[in-house]
């Protein structure tokens, strides 16, 4: 329910395969999690009034080769910039990377950020600053709640196979909560 309520994975243009459902057995989703988070409903339907949408053609976006990472930036981020596309309503960063075989990016920081991160293809492994030390695998989605602050490695979990993932930065509602993490794996339909 997570994915289809969301439209981020409509916004960025992805097609069905990805919009999954996921099994609910708690009375708060993520969904409404994440939502009351970023503070407003980005959900087309008759009540609510949405953005408009914009359409940037992968071609146009920001990309950086370090030869063991790929990646495609669709808002301004590290040596890509442009004052045009620095985000889109709460939505700062989607990034589109691929990471080779055992590599990744070490300790870093991050705070008042809400951080989606989903595997298109392998498998990325997570450690942070609370002692967490997950993997998030093809059809999950972990969302890290960086609020005051937190640590975190990401590395391509694999020796052999490169890992693609997205990752998503929301601007939070409210600044400095606690940081927090969550991780569901949903099935394709």
């Amino acid at each position: 329910d997570f994915l289809k309520k969301s439209a981020v994975l409509s916004a960025i243009g992805l097609s069905s395969p990805l919009l999954i459902k996921g099994n609910s057995n708690t009375k708060t989703s993520t969904y409404d999690k994440l939502k009351s988070q970023i503070g407003f409903n980005h959900i087309p339907n008759k009540e609510i009034k949405t953005m408009n949408s914009v359409i940037h053609k992968a071609k146009t976006r920001g990309s950086a080769d370090h030869g063991w990472l790929k990646s495609h930036h669709s808002f301004s981020f590290a040596g890509y910039y442009n004052p045009e596309r620095v985000h889109f309503g709460a939505l700062r960063v989607l990034n589109d990377d691929q990471v080779a075989a055992g590599m990744g990016f070490g300790t870093h920081p991050h705070d008042n950020m809400e951080i989606v991160s989903i595997p298109l293809f392998g498998d990325l492994e997570h450690k942070d600053s609370t002692g967490r030390h997950k993997v998030i695998r093809q059809g999950d989605v972990q969302i890290m709640s960086a609020g005051s602050g937190i640590s975190h490695s990401e590395y391509n979990h694999s020796r052999e196979e490169e890992v693609h993932f997205l990752q998503i930065w929301v601007f939070p509602k409210e600044k400095n909560i606690e940081p927090c993490y969550e991780q569901k794996t949903f099935h394709a339909e």
